[in-house]
């Protein structure tokens, strides 16, 4: 669910590229990104994709604001927003990796069992 190494790196990778896409996408498409009230979503989101934060969520959320920010560009460049919407879906799906703050709250945790033999048979 967190792999580590090589595919772990890639997939750090991948969500510092989700993040930079999402600033640098919507702001460049959004008139009303200047205000605070719009811009400053959009940074909680790009930071919690840097980290790692609830990630699958946190992808779908920045997807859904590609979007929006392909809808107001009124579909005059497709090809940036759609490729910005397939990273975040790919993000999605194959989750955050070894080196984020998801594998650290929600990572391997050991589960121990009883034995068979402390297993009352009635």
């Amino acid at each position: 669910m967190f792999p580590s190494g090589v595919a772990g790196v890639a997939l750090f990778l991948l969500r510092l590229l989700v993040a930079t896409t999402v600033l640098v996408e919507d702001s460049g498409h959004w008139a009303f990104v200047s205000s605070p009230w719009f811009a400053v979503p959009l940074a909680i989101l790009a930071i919690c994709i840097c980290l790692g934060f609830l990630t699958p969520y946190t992808a779908i959320l920045c997807g859904v604001s590609e979007i929006r920010s392909l809808v107001a560009s009124g579909l005059d460049n497709v090809l940036s927003p759609f490729t910005a919407i397939m990273l975040c879906i790919i993000l999605a799906m194959l989750g955050p990796g070894a080196y984020s703050l998801d594998s650290r709250i929600f990572g391997r945790q050991l589960l121990r069992l009883p034995s068979r033999d402390r297993i009352d048979h009635d």
